[in-house]
């Protein structure tokens, strides 16, 4: 039981780094769009949040997966 709260716990961890990154990324394309005086809407904030979590996932998953 204490190992699969172990994992439980790791794994919430580790989506919290990711989604911070995620979120992170987000904000950095969100500060460029404004820079360039460009709209970027709450759909297109959250697009880019979703893509960047789904590359780091992937990523994560090829490396722990011993592909790489």
């Amino acid at each position: 039981m204490d190992l699969l709260i172990s994992i439980i716990t790791a794994l919430f961890i580790f989506g919290g780094i990711i989604f911070g990154i995620s979120y992170l990324v987000g904000k950095i394309t969100e500060a460029i769009f404004h820079w360039k005086n460009e709209n970027f809407s709450k759909k297109q904030f959250w697009q880019t949040v979703t893509i960047s979590m789904l590359i780091c996932l992937i990523i994560s998953g090829i490396i722990c997966g011993g592909v790489l």
